[in-house]
């Protein structure tokens, strides 16, 4: 019988570890039109953020981030006066937990938000950051703009290549995502 010594065995399987294809690790996300976004969000407001804060989850395992906004608008199912948003994710004595596709929250910004229920009393923005809109105004028409957050370290599946955070104006975005809805005119 035949002896094959140990080193070249190791040596082709180094070289046949090297030359399998190794997936690519990133987050995936189905991605949902904000027609989808409108007919899944149980609610839908625009509001101010008014505060942010991290926290430890109970078993201090986890970094949680809460955002609080103030409603101003709502468009569907949602209790006047404030909302409490909850994602993952946060920066907490000197410990940062990062997750991919995290949304970014500032103070004063101004949002438009498809959200769903999440922990008691807490919602959380539906697919997966999708649902959060910013809202601009267009300085010299006062026309409102509203544009989709950027989405980092996340694929979405289902999306056109290279697809960009679309600006609509707040009007559009509002019929084409919740139809059933009439805006008043001022």
């Amino acid at each position: 019988m035949m002896s094959i010594p140990l080193r070249r065995i190791a040596a082709a399987l180094f070289v046949l570890v090297l030359t399998v294809p190794v997936a690519a690790s990133a987050t995936q996300v189905q991605y949902l039109p904000v027609e989808t976004l409108g007919s899944e969000s149980p609610v839908v407001v625009r509001g101010k953020v008014t505060g942010v804060r991290s926290y430890w989850n109970d078993a201090r395992t986890r970094i949680l981030t809460e955002t609080t906004v103030r409603v101003s608008d709502r468009y569907k199912g949602a209790p006047a006066g404030e909302l409490k948003i909850v994602q993952m994710g946060g920066e907490l004595d000197g410990v940062r937990m990062t997750v991919a596709g995290s949304l970014e929250w500032v103070q004063g910004e101004d949002v438009v938000l498809f959200l769903q229920d999440s922990l008691p009393g807490r919602y959380r923005v539906a697919g997966f950051s999708q649902g959060k809109f910013g809202v601009q105004t267009d300085p010299d028409t006062g026309e409102e703009f509203v544009e989709q957050a950027g989405f980092s370290d996340v694929e979405m599946v289902g999306a056109a290549r290279g697809i960009a955070p679309a600006r609509l104006s707040l009007d559009r975005l509002i019929a084409r995502a919740l139809p059933e809805i009439q805006l008043e005119e001022e």
